[in-house]
């Protein structure tokens, strides 16, 4: 049984961890869009009272409008980082290769982000909100801006797709272990992060601790 969700697999348990994988990502997606919903709602809630306090003039669909295409851009972009988990896993013999690999695919997620983003208020303002959207996104400075709030979206996201694979990986490795033993008559033991693989038959018997009481 491998140390850890990172040590090369067996050929016995690739596809127990590509199945793995499929059943994390699924709850990670799941996970993701609930977020980005309550993300949606809070944020959008917060714009509007804090436009409103200071006076800017900002119509309810305006401020809708911006967190919409925000976190809609977002929940579009969360199913192609499954890609990016895949292509470049944080392994001990690797890791910066895949370092490197996640910062340019971090950049490149706040980019996609951004024109999404932008792309949609174009086309969305004048019928929903009644004007055109003149805001310059693609600035420098409005790039950079972005780009400090997307880092933070896009590990969060990273992590959560690895984290839910690891807690997978693992359920299913054991879950594979416990069948074989069943099916060939033995018991796995798990000390130290050995595993110990006896035959029931090998074992003469079992000692229960005794708790003493008032000792």
């Amino acid at each position: 049984m491998p140390d850890s969700f990172n040590s090369m697999p067996s050929p016995l348990l690739s596809p127990l961890h590509s199945e793995a994988d499929r059943q994390a990502d699924r709850r990670t997606l799941w996970m993701a869009a609930l977020l980005i919903a309550a993300s949606l709602v809070t944020q959008g809630m917060t714009e509007a009272t804090e436009a409103s306090r200071a006076g800017l003039g900002l119509s309810l669909a305006h401020v809708w409008t911006l967190e919409a295409t925000s976190h809609g851009a977002i929940l579009a972009l969360v199913q192609g980082l499954r890609l990016v988990v895949d292509r470049a896993p944080l392994t001990a013999g690797a890791w910066r290769i895949a370092f490197a690999s996640h910062v340019l695919a971090c950049v490149a997620f706040s980019l996609i982000h951004v024109a999404l983003m932008w792309s949609t208020r174009i086309a969305l303002f004048p019928a929903i909100v009644g004007y055109e959207y003149e805001f310059d996104l693609l600035a420098p400075a409005s790039l950079v801006y972005e780009f400090t709030k997307d880092a933070f979206t896009y590990i969060l996201l990273i992590c959560g797709f690895m984290a839910n694979r690891a807690i997978e990986r693992r359920g299913a490795e054991a879950r594979a272990i416990r069948a074989t033993d069943l099916a060939h008559g033995r018991l796995s033991l798990s000390s130290g992060g050995a595993t110990i693989v006896l035959a029931v038959h090998e074992i003469s018997h079992a000692v229960r601790p005794i708790k003493l009481g008032g000792l």
